[in-house]
């Protein structure tokens, strides 16, 4: 009944109704047949890191944070069986390369400042990532903010110690030398 259901709304959708292939055990979605988010999600990505390969940093920026732009909260949140878990977190690792390929962009371009908002609001899902802590700390630094740069490291070093027993990487810990000592970060 809703494998039926869901073959109608490709239909009206104007997607060929073969979309959702029949399977012994069950049912799956012909992702090459069909349009969906994820997928341009995907192709956004890959032409943005050509756009980047090319040396075309602006145009692989704005490409990727059209990518970023299409996600509305978790992926698959209202799926609860096994096989979305494991969709999730391979779309949320996605999610954040893409991110940090577009972070590392914007730095390309100077646009330390503009970053650092989007890398708060992502911190806040993901506390413990330290890529998304690293350019953070080079953010704030970058736009002139070494103070809250060397607090943020603090900050750091009392969660992961305080929470997870460990010291924070060694990139970290290197751009927190280079910040008190006023060297060249990234």
């Amino acid at each position: 009944m809703h494998v039926s259901r869901l073959r109608r709304t490709f239909e009206r959708l104007g997607q060929p109704r073969h979309v959702i292939e029949t399977l012994p055990g069950g049912y799956r979605l012909a992702e090459a047949q069909v349009d969906t988010d994820v997928r341009q999600f995907k192709d956004i990505c890959a032409e943005a890191e050509r756009q980047s390969a090319k040396g075309c940093r602006e145009r692989a920026a704005t490409r990727l944070r059209g990518a970023l732009n299409l996600w509305r909260g978790p992926a698959l949140a209202d799926v609860d069986a096994p096989f979305a878990d494991e969709c999730r977190t391979m779309l949320r690792e996605r999610q954040r390369l893409a991110l940090l390929l577009l972070v590392d962009l914007e730095f390309s371009l100077g646009r330390h400042a503009a970053v650092a908002p989007e890398l708060i609001k992502r911190l806040a899902e993901d506390p413990y990532d330290e890529g998304l802590r690293l350019r953070l700390m080079v953010a704030l630094y970058r736009s002139g903010r070494s103070v809250e740069a060397l607090a943020f490291y603090q900050t750091t070093h009392q969660l992961f110690v305080g929470d997870l027993g460990i010291e924070p990487g060694p990139d970290l810990k290197k751009a927190h030398v280079a910040i008190l000592t006023g060297q060249t970060l990234l």
